[in-house]
């Protein structure tokens, strides 16, 4: 798990020498299934460090890794990802800035020195790699279970079923500005009794930008148990009444080319794909960045 902001971790040294306490979010799937994707970590500085502790610590080359000790010998230390086959090491204790002392997932605190993790932490340990093999086989169950479930959506007799069962939803609003983008944003979530099923963007770029201009529905995004409700519809029509009511001349959009799902949603909306040099120069990274190409739609308003 690769900690951003390297530029960061000079300061957060610092602080954890006063005997601060950082806390920070990381990124990257390496300590799964005990440290995900969005948590945040509680660091400490700590004279001592055991087996089965998460450190975090400065490799060679800049790289700043959060991952948990798997061998102790002398004055090094050896350090792997839970969800990885190999370990880096041996590393000197010197370059080990702090270890985790809590975690924090949406609304859930986890003290980790505490007995229960810690057991459940060196059980991992002691069944690795056969641990990463039986992970590998649950999230590839979790994907076909995804992949039926878009399966039985396709039907129509399901989209009637699950029609039948009205969602109690309202759409909340939030605009602010986008510092990163140079834009006024406005983010549509359709909540249920606090819970999201799903979201999307209307991102408002100047006319003279260099390459978004004007308005724009971006990342429309529906829980995957709530599809095949037209929950995505009421989304996007929402976005199309706002930038009617602020007299926008157009919303743009772009769509994965093989999402042909959600081409057929904006093209039942008004949508229009426009092709040229337009779409051309939008979409001509995709294959590279994303791995797949996408396609420019647009719906004229005026």
């Amino acid at each position: 798990m690769i900690i951003p902001n390297r530029d960061l971790m000079p300061l957060i040294g610092t602080l954890l020498q006063k005997k601060h306490k950082v806390r920070l979010r990381v990124t990257g799937s390496s300590m799964e299934p005990f440290i995900r994707e969005g948590d945040q970590v509680e660091l400490e500085k700590s004279q001592s460090l055991s087996f089965g502790e998460v450190a975090l610590a400065s490799l060679p080359r800049d790289r700043y890794v959060l991952h948990r000790i798997v061998r102790i010998k002398k004055d090094r230390i050896w350090l792997r990802g839970d969800a990885q086959r190999n370990s880096d090491g041996p590393i000197a204790f010197d370059r080990v800035l702090a270890r985790v002392s809590a975690v924090y997932r949406k609304n859930t605190f986890r003290r980790v020195p505490r007995l229960c993790w810690m057991g459940l932490a060196r059980l991992w340990l002691a069944l690795h790699p056969m641990g990463l093999i039986a992970l590998d086989m649950l999230y590839g169950l979790k994907k076909l279970a995804q992949k039926m479930i878009l399966c039985l959506q396709s039907f129509r007799i399901v989209r009637f079923v699950l029609g039948k069962k009205r969602l109690n939803y309202r759409i909340v609003r939030e605009t602010y500005q986008d510092s990163k983008l140079n834009a006024e944003v406005t983010c549509f979530k359709l909540m249920q009794r606090g819970k999201k099923l799903g979201q999307t963007y209307l991102v408002r770029f100047s006319p003279g930008a260099v390459l978004y201009r004007g308005y724009w529905l971006v990342s429309l995004e529906v829980a995957l148990r709530y599809r095949g409700r037209s929950l995505g519809q009421a989304l996007t029509e929402q976005v199309i009444e706002l930038a009617k009511a602020e007299s926008a001349p157009y919303v743009s959009l772009l769509v994965s080319k093989q999402n042909l799902p959600a081409q057929k949603l904006y093209q039942k909306l008004g949508f229009m794909r426009v092709k040229g040099v337009e779409e051309q120069i939008l979409t001509r990274e995709d294959q590279k960045r994303l791995g797949h190409q996408r396609v420019l739609l647009r719906k004229i308003l005026k």
